[in-house]
């Protein structure tokens, strides 16, 4: 019987069956982290709030968490994860939720992954089975010392650059189960598929800005950062967040911020979980144990994280080595490169070095205050000093002294300044290594502020020059904190009657506000999109808007701060003169 379910499963994901999320009215997560403990200590109780909120939620365990031992010892960590999971659906009263889950294909082609479903629930889990990467991502002997840092890297060390003996560079892993075996960018694929299958709005994982070696679990970092490259090839609009693991109390404790029945419902799903994960003491969740994992019950940490805005910006280079190695392919949300994949990094012309330089450029002013650079993976062209130069947005350019990029392992160097509104950022390479062919990167980074302040719209009354009231796209979806639209749920999008060019939508405070920033998301049909537009304000002023990004992905408009009891976007052009209607998916208004 298990011979035909795995050929069954097999032929499934050869023919490439598409499993599409559930009927989720009130919203869909999917959460991808390391191991099977790592959703219960990190992400609650957030994950616990999401469940009975009604949403569906999917959890991604990317390695085995084996931790070198054998089959029964994961099995029993997957067991422990379905327990914890179990407890958080238990209903209040009334009759117990019982343990049935139901397996089915993951639908990702050519590859044997299931998803477990637990009936009569929206929850689901999945299990990669990676080999756990140990403590400091060197790996276990029992799986030849492969590591998700080490397959992320292309070393053959772990995050304090350690080898193990007979280890080099890894190329590619095979699953604990002996199913399936990848390479980086076959895992990013594979991750790619299972969120475009599920469509989440929410995408979450584990802590994608901290530097390997902080002390947080190498797997945590690793899955995280390929998370984080996935998430910028995942077009449907969503809210992407992190969680910080360890680092909540290493190097030092951060504060307690989980209390009362948060705590209470957290330490439930843990005590669920512990008797299958033979690896954790019995006194693992004692609370009189200062060094017990209880320290990690009473907190929960979200990344202070901004969006990469590298991905709505224009790259040009001063040469490429081709089409294959242009520009655009350091803002592709993979870092990779030669000698691996060579398709995915910029890389100048043979024998370029010193002054070469990268530029990113947006139609619109960015908050910047943070870029990260990953160097080329090969072990010959690397940078050793340079300039980031910041202009636009109606300041004076600024300079930040780059040092030497880290190449080889993948790590990346991080430059904080200033926030500071910019329209262009461009790298100048001024010096490079003596045995650099060809210098560039695998992928550049750019952060602004998690967020800019109060959302004001959430508190604001809405107006609008028409609403569609009768398909429940009325003004008010304007300023719902939800990102959706035709062609997914329409009722979470405003949209006119019959109006195209000269439509409006104004939001009104009773008291005056401050505001230094909008940010406009189009609907999200790829048909009415708005080309240009105005923003006025109750102080008189007004401030152009150029065409926005057309999938409701985030248009910002920043703008010096003002004083104002009401703002007005107005339409004042929009691509095809025969749509119907036009409107928003959601406006943001911010202040300091």
């Amino acid at each position: 019987m298990i011979r035909k379910h795995l050929i069954a499963v097999f032929l499934m994901c050869l023919w490439g069956v598409a499993v599409a999320a559930p009927n989720c009215p009130v919203g869909t997560t999917m959460n991808v982290v390391a191991h099977q403990d790592d959703d219960l200590f990190f992400m609650n109780p957030d994950l616990i709030h999401e469940i009975r909120a009604g949403r569906c939620v999917r959890t991604v365990y990317v390695t085995a968490g084996d931790a070198g031992q054998p089959e029964a010892y994961w099995k029993s960590r997957e067991d422990g994860a379905k327990a914890a999971y179990l407890q958080m659906n238990q209903p209040p009263s009334g009759p117990p939720l019982l343990p049935s889950w139901n397996v089915s294909s993951a639908g990702v082609p050519g590859r044997v992954i299931d998803v477990h479903s637990l009936l009569n629930t929206k929850v689901s889990l999945v299990f990669l089975r990676l080999p756990d990467g140990a403590r400091w991502g060197g790996g276990n002997a029992s799986q030849g010392y492969k590591s998700l840092h080490k397959l992320w890297t292309g070393t053959g060390t772990d995050v304090w650059r350690t080898a193990e003996p007979g280890t080099g560079f890894i190329w590619d892993m095979k699953s604990v189960d002996n199913l399936n075996i990848y390479t980086l960018a076959q895992l990013q694929d594979v991750l790619l598929t299972l969120v475009n299958n599920y469509q989440p709005d929410r995408l979450k994982t584990l802590d994608h800005v901290g530097p390997h070696a902080d002390m947080d679990h190498p797997d945590h970092h690793t899955v995280a950062y390929i998370m984080d490259n996935v998430n910028g090839r995942y077009t449907t609009p969503h809210v992407f967040m992190g969680y910080r693991g360890y680092t909540v109390t290493y190097p030092v404790h951060l504060a307690e911020n989980v209390h009362g029945s948060d705590r209470t419902d957290k330490l439930k799903a843990m005590q669920a979980y512990l008797p299958y994960d033979s690896q954790l003491p019995a006194n693992a969740l004692d609370p009189s144990n200062v060094d017990s994992e209880y320290k990690w019950v009473t907190r929960q940490y979200k990344v202070n994280a901004g969006p990469n805005l590298a991905f709505t910006a224009t790259a040009t280079a001063s040469s490429t080595a081709g089409t294959s190695q242009a520009a655009s392919k350091a803002i592709d949300g993979v870092a990779q490169g030669y000698p691996y994949d060579a398709t995915r990094e910029w890389a100048a012309t043979s024998g370029a070095g010193a002054g070469s330089w990268l530029q990113l450029t947006w139609p619109s002013p960015q908050i910047i205050d943070r870029v990260t650079l990953i160097d080329r993976p090969n072990e010959y062209d690397q940078i050793m000093s340079g300039a980031l130069v910041l202009s636009g947005g109606g300041v004076a350019a600024s300079s930040e002294s780059v040092g030497v990029v880290e190449n080889l392992d993948g790590r990346r160097t991080v430059v904080e300044f200033a926030k500071r509104p910019a329209t262009t950022v461009r790298l100048n390479i001024q010096t490079v290594s003596a045995a650099t062919q060809s210098v560039g990167l695998s992928e550049i980074k750019v952060h602004g502020p998690p967020q800019f302040g109060t959302n004001h719209a959430l508190t604001a009354t809405v107006t609008a020059s028409s609403q569609s009231t009768s398909t429940s796209q009325s003004a008010a979806k304007a300023i719902d904190d939800v990102v959706g639209g035709y062609p997914g749920d329409s009722s979470k999008e405003w949209a006119t009657v019959g109006g195209q060019a000269g439509s409006w939508l104004r939001l009104a405070w009773s008291t005056a506000r401050k505001v230094n920033q909008v940010i406009l998301h189009d609907r999200v049909n790829t048909y009415d999109q708005v080309m240009s537009g105005k923003l006025t304000f109750s102080d008189g002023t007004s401030v152009d808007v150029g065409n926005l990004n057309d999938d409701g992905s985030p248009t910002p408009v920043v703008f010096p701060e003002r004083l104002v009891s009401w703002v007005k976007f107005e339409i004042l052009a929009v691509k095809n003169a025969n749509q119907s209607s036009t409107g928003l998916a959601e406006i943001r208004v911010f202040g300091p």
